[in-house]
């Protein structure tokens, strides 16, 4: 079943910021999300620019790793990333692997202010 969350509604920011941890929950029959959208929407970009990075958390040392990381967002629009192991990988819009059962979003802005939001959709 897919699973639809906003990790940053859209709004003005002028620093990086780093989500909570999201769980990639099961459809009730155990089965948990393989893949997913990264939604990216920027509505008003002054300067620098940011980078979207979509990471998993290892369980056993509790560290994070990238799955993937957008190109520079230095323009307003829509970037739209995707995660999922039957794909063909592409820098920074598709990556060939799987949604871990803990992940987060953290952007890097580089400077000045940005208005944008993030969400993910797991299906």
């Amino acid at each position: 079943m897919a699973q639809h969350v906003t990790v940053f509604p859209l709004e003005a920011r002028s620093a990086s910021a780093t989500s909570r941890d999201f769980k990639n929950s099961s459809d009730g029959a155990g089965q948990a999300n393989v893949g997913g959208i990264i939604y990216v929407s920027a509505t008003s970009v002054t300067a620098g620019g940011m980078i979207v990075n979509f990471e998993g958390k290892d369980p056993v040392s509790n560290q994070y790793y990238s799955i993937i990381s957008s190109a520079p967002i230095i323009a307003s629009g829509t970037l739209i990333m995707r995660v999922h192991p039957d794909l063909t990988a592409s820098t920074g819009l598709i990556a060939k692997d799987m949604v871990p059962p803990v992940w987060r979003v953290r952007t890097t802005v580089a400077s000045g202010s940005l208005t944008f939001g993030v969400g993910v959709s797991l299906i």
